[in-house]
């Protein structure tokens, strides 16, 4: 599961979100949502729940009506953005830790850095410490 969750993530975003889903309580004495997160939070404790699930089932099928908001700035706060950026970093450095391929997170994650670099030269933010921070990241990442 977790080899394929970029692809299964940009088809069908559920895989991060954190309705819609059953988790057995035993999984849940060692995963945790992480409180200090601001932005992503729910992606964070599923990604690191799909680490360590030895079974996962989908079921392809609509029991809800999720809301959308046409406020795409609605999350667009420069904490919150580092703070996502740092859980996938995390993320990509538990995958390493157990050996597992991270080439496609990287490339998703260095995607998602160049948009939120544009986001912020549009908002003239560039001279922040976390548009500074964000470049370093992608610098790095890029190679």
């Amino acid at each position: 599961m977790i080899d394929n969750l970029q692809v299964l993530s940009s088809f069908d975003h559920s895989y991060v979100s954190s309705s819609n889903k059953l988790v057995k309580s035993r999984q849940l004495k060692t995963i945790r949502f992480n409180e200090k997160t601001t932005l992503g939070e729910d992606m964070e404790f599923w990604y690191k729940l799909y680490l360590i699930s030895d079974k996962i089932v989908y079921v392809n099928k609509d029991n809800y009506i999720y809301r959308t908001s046409s406020d795409e700035y609605k999350h667009f706060e420069l904490e919150k953005i580092r703070s996502d950026i740092q859980q996938r970093l995390n993320f990509i450095a538990f995958l390493t830790a157990r050996k597992l391929e991270v080439s496609s997170y990287v490339d998703d994650c260095i995607v998602y850095l160049r948009y939120l670099l544009d986001k912020i030269k549009f908002e003239e933010l560039e001279f922040t410490q976390t548009a500074r921070w964000l470049q370093e990241v992608l610098f790095l990442l890029e190679g």
